[in-house]
């Protein structure tokens, strides 16, 4: 992939009480790998707003969440460590070295390993998650990438892209099993919530590419199904009836039919599309888009972009980016000023009075399903905003606007 510098984004904070407050709760969040900034963008799916932002090692790819939510584990390709996330605190409370450019990444289902591919050194570094130490390096095919582990966390699988192969390796012993040949560039790997198939992607540029489908106990190839140009990864919903796949240099997505391992049907999204999570209640699927410094929300039931989320340069994501459980906000302590915004009802233009002398602001206007429809900035000193709302639809929203060291929440009508 060829390194693209990026303009600096930023996000507002979304605050919904009128009180001076301490922000404590629960929220369920995405952690966005940044690889040419060298952090990780933590998104409230609630609000679909970036409420921290956690400096790693350098070049972030992979990533895993616990399944309790509590940490979350992130390759850094050009360190060769992985940095260890406490998303209590959203902070990095441990730094391990593992091999030689570690890609992809997955935790066990109990949370007590942490497997990484280690694509220049042709292995698997297990860690153990109690003491941060990796307890064992097993060897692989040439240039191992992505990795999924069985729901019972029994077997470890590993698609080997330049080994042209799928390797198996027994979870309870740390052993390689088997190999299973699978044919050119594998890279992307997923296995369904019961356990039953995995489905590996083909990175493969300028070609419509398969999806090769294994029976996960067989050990062998049921089916393939041809997507679009060169997929990179996928993600499979929770029920296991669809797994969505970005195929990164035709700019979409495809969606599968896994109860007939056939394409349902296929979305146009943005420029490189990568990594990809389904939200845990199966509603929402988020992938992420390298040349847009963004997440784009897509809803499951219309297959239609909700939302865009900015977050930093050239992200990737490559694993499973979302917490299954929902995770405890850090708490934040901030104060919340009333604006006057007048004419409300409002028709056409909105002008918004701000605080004296205040700095710029950031303001965001959201609809009732909580979609972001406008974003924007005051200018430095100015003692008000004006907005045109004349092309929003009739209705009630939500102005969101955040000051140096304030925020407001106001309810706007729409006529």
């Amino acid at each position: 992939m060829t390194n693209i510098t990026f303009k600096k984004l930023t996000s507002t904070l979304f605050c919904s009480t009128l009180l001076l407050t301490s922000l404590s709760g629960f929220a369920q969040n995405a952690y966005i790998t940044n690889s040419m900034r060298d952090d990780v963008s933590v998104i409230n799916l609630t609000t679909n707003i970036v409420i921290a932002e956690i400096a790693t090692g350098k070049n972030p790819w992979g990533v895993s969440v616990s399944s309790d939510g509590s940490k979350v584990y992130v390759t850094n390709v050009d360190d060769n460590t992985v940095s260890v996330i406490n998303t209590a605190s959203n902070t990095v409370e441990a730094t391990i070295a593992v091999g030689n450019s570690p890609h992809g990444i997955v935790v066990s289902p109990n949370g007590s390993k942490v497997y990484v591919t280690n694509s220049n050194d042709v292995s698997i570094s297990v860690i153990n998650t109690s003491t941060n130490t990796v307890e064992a390096t097993i060897g692989v095919e040439d240039m191992p990438q992505g990795i999924t582990i069985s729901p019972d966390g029994s077997k470890v699988f590993v698609a080997n892209y330049a080994g042209g192969s799928v390797t198996i390796i027994d979870a309870t012993t740390n052993t390689w099993q088997k190999n299973i040949d699978i044919g050119f560039a594998p890279h992307g790997i997923s296995i369904t919530p019961d356990g039953s198939k995995i489905y590996v992607t083909h990175l493969i540029e300028d070609t419509d590419n398969p999806i090769t489908v294994l029976d996960a106990e067989a050990d062998t190839i049921l089916t393939t199904i041809t997507v679009g140009d060169a997929p990179y990864i996928l993600a499979i919903s929770p029920d296991g009836t669809r797994a969505y796949v970005p195929n990164t240099y035709d700019y979409t997505l495809s969606i599968l039919d896994l109860t007939a391992d056939t394409v349902l049907t296929t979305v146009d999204v943005g420029r490189v599309p990568l990594g990809v999570s389904v939200h845990p209640d199966g509603t929402k699927v988020y992938v992420t888009m390298v040349l847009e410094d963004a997440v784009f929300e897509i809803s499951t039931l219309t297959n239609e972009i909700t939302d865009t989320i900015s977050v930093g340069y050239e992200p990737i994501a490559f694993g499973n980016f979302i917490s299954s459980k929902s995770t405890i906000l850090s708490t934040i302590e901030i104060e919340t000023t009333h604006l006057d915004i007048f004419p409300n009802p409002v028709s056409n233009q909105l002008t918004i009075t701000l605080p004296s002398a205040s700095k710029a602001v950031s303001f965001s206007l959201y609809n009732v399903a909580r979609k972001k429809v406008k974003d924007w900035k005051s200018k430095v000193g100015a003692n008000s905003s004006i907005i045109n709302v004349s092309d929003l639809p009739a209705g009630v929203y939500v102005l969101s606007a955040k000051g140096n060291d304030w925020s407001s929440s106001e309810k706007i009508v729409v006529e």
